[in-house]
């Protein structure tokens, strides 16, 4: 599964601090979707701003409805753009997180190099298993005023991958012809670890490098 950091600057609104990243992604969750337990503690708004860009984000967090799981959560996220005539962005999806130990693992099912979208054809409106081809995990930390994401590190995950101690599938970065044109299909990283052995992995590697991408040093709690 091809996942990097152009696609989510239009898609999903979440990692706009790390352009140009190759992202891994995870064929099999940490735990059953339909067994996801509910954290409302997350449920909220929060903000932050691009200092480079001047654009004002915010992510609104609440459940996802009796249409999915019990423990889904719903992600509404806005941009704000910095002058009067560029249009707004919005992104609406869909995740659930995970509790290992101390740390939270947000999950965000990837179908067709996108995020899966509660608002779109392809999503429709109730949970489908079969239409996720893999997982995005992000690590989430909260305190009273402020919510932290971070990634998987990508270094750190294909090491583990060529070391042949985590199951995975690296693809390298190659140009292909479409439509009679060279397009450049992006390198892309993908564990295919099942749930048990990722798992395990996550409980003996959270200390360590496993998540060393920090995508908003912060957004701060505004409701």
């Amino acid at each position: 599964m091809l996942v990097t950091k152009r696609g989510f600057l239009i898609i999903a609104l979440l990692f706009l601090l790390c352009s140009g990243c190759t992202v891994p992604t995870t064929k099999n969750p940490l735990v059953d979707p339909s067994d996801a337990k509910a954290f409302p503690e997350f449920h909220g708004v929060y903000r932050t701003e691009n200092k480079e860009s001047s654009k004002v984000h915010y992510a609104h967090i609440g459940s996802a409805g009796d249409q999915y799981p019990e423990g889904f959560l719903k992600f509404l996220f806005v941009v704000h753009p910095s002058d009067s005539k560029s249009a707004l962005q919005t992104g609406i999806h869909i995740g659930f997180v995970e509790k290992i130990g101390k740390e939270y693992l947000l999950h965000l099912p990837v179908s067709e190099n996108n995020l899966l979208d509660s608002q779109t054809k392809t999503w429709g409106q109730k949970w489908d298993a079969s239409k996720v081809e893999s997982y995005l995990i992000v690590k989430l930390s909260l305190s009273p005023e402020t919510l932290r994401m971070t990634l998987l590190d990508e270094e750190f995950i294909e090491e583990m991958i060529k070391t042949k101690k985590l199951a995975g599938q690296i693809t390298p970065e190659k140009t292909e012809k479409q439509n009679g044109k060279n397009v450049t299909i992006p390198k892309s990283i993908t564990i295919t670890a099942g749930t048990e052995e990722l798992r395990q992995f996550f409980k003996q590697q959270l200390n360590g490098k496993l998540f060393e991408k920090e995508v908003y040093s912060k957004m701060k709690r505004v409701e």
